[in-house]
């Protein structure tokens, strides 16, 4: 019965919500920031604000205003907003995303909710792409890396890296931003056996990592703390 009256609801507001149609977040950290869906960004727990719920307090606590965040796999731009709201119109979101769809869709969000402090950085932020990766959108795209991005803007507090399953290489890419920044890591690793050499490099580098499951999937996510 209870499944029966939670598929009803959700139904309802898939309805109520169709493609292109903008509307407010009503649940966590996100709630009263503006949406608007897409079909690619289709996913209900964006609009319902139910998306990541460890992700989201990880960026909410470890970000304050006035600083930098980096959204490493920005997607459509749901925790770009987060990080926005947490630094302020002083501080700066970097949102780097390789897929020109997805970059659109993080523009497009933060255009909607005013914040011109998000830049969107149409890149794959890893050490080196020297080969065609399925994990990639385009075989093609430019690289950078954090250490780079790093100097082109501002050291950042905080990353938050979701790159389906490239999460070694852009740490290899941020060398000396961990060194010598020590920001707070969020981490989704593609399986327990990633997670578990990521935590483990991290731990190498002074870092203290907590890790979950994630809700779905064999994913995990991972926070890091310098100690």
């Amino acid at each position: 019965m209870r499944h029966r009256l939670l598929r009803s609801v959700v139904l309802r507001i898939l309805t109520l919500h169709r493609d292109g149609s903008e509307t407010v977040v009503h649940l966590g950290h996100a709630r009263g920031l503006r949406w608007r869906r897409s079909k690619r960004n289709g996913v209900a727990e964006y609009w319902l604000g139910t998306f990541e719920p460890v992700v989201q307090q990880s960026i909410v606590e470890g970000l304050s205003p006035g600083e930098t965040f980096f959204d490493v796999g920005s997607h459509s731009g749901f925790h770009s907003l987060l990080g926005a709201r947490a630094v302020g119109p002083e501080g700066l979101v970097v949102a780097i995303e390789p897929d020109p769809a997805n970059a659109a869709e993080t523009e497009g969000q933060a255009a909607l909710n005013g914040f011109g402090h998000i830049t969107v950085v149409r890149k794959a932020a890893v050490a080196e792409l020297s080969e065609p990766s399925s994990r990639v959108p385009d075989a093609a795209v430019t690289s950078t890396t954090i250490d780079h991005l790093s100097h082109e803007f501002r050291p950042p507090s905080l990353i938050k890296i979701d790159v389906e399953g490239l999460e070694l290489e852009v740490l290899r890419g941020a060398a000396a931003t961990l060194r010598e920044h020590r920001p707070t890591l969020v981490i989704e690793a593609h399986s327990e056996a990633l997670a578990g050499i990521t935590t483990a490099r991290l731990g190498a580098l002074g870092f203290h990592c907590e890790s979950s499951p994630a809700p779905y999937g064999p994913e995990y996510h991972i926070v890091a703390k310098p100690e």
